[in-house]
């Protein structure tokens, strides 16, 4: 079992700089290597990063994806539109900053839950 507040802390910063709609990572690459580090990645995206290392599906294991959701679901709480953190982070005129600032307020429900 990993821990919300660093999985929430890591995936902000994965995110920050470099945040994507429409898919978990931008999906238009197709490198070799560890190009899923560097990558374009939505919220999401940086979650399942921040858990298993990578966003891709073929990473993320059954143990993987009940910690993923833990994460997200923390996220969506602190959603005052009472959308999924998915739909949230792809809508339209959604900012980078906005996904950061649902980053920040989960990652304080955390602490406190903690």
């Amino acid at each position: 079992m990993v821990d919300v507040v660093e999985v929430l802390t890591k995936a902000r910063e994965r995110l920050r700089g470099r945040w994507y709609q429409g898919f978990y990572y931008d999906e238009r690459l197709d490198f070799e290597g560890d190009w899923y580090d560097t990558c374009r990645v939505c919220a999401l995206g940086a979650v399942r990063w921040a858990v298993a290392g990578s966003p891709h599906v073929d990473a993320i294991t059954l143990r993987h994806e009940v910690d993923i959701y833990k994460a997200a679901r923390l996220l969506t709480k602190t959603l005052s539109d009472g959308l999924w953190i998915t739909a949230f982070n792809d809508a339209k005129g959604r900012t980078e900053d906005e996904v950061l600032a649902a980053f920040d307020k989960a990652i304080e429900l955390a602490k406190v839950a903690s």
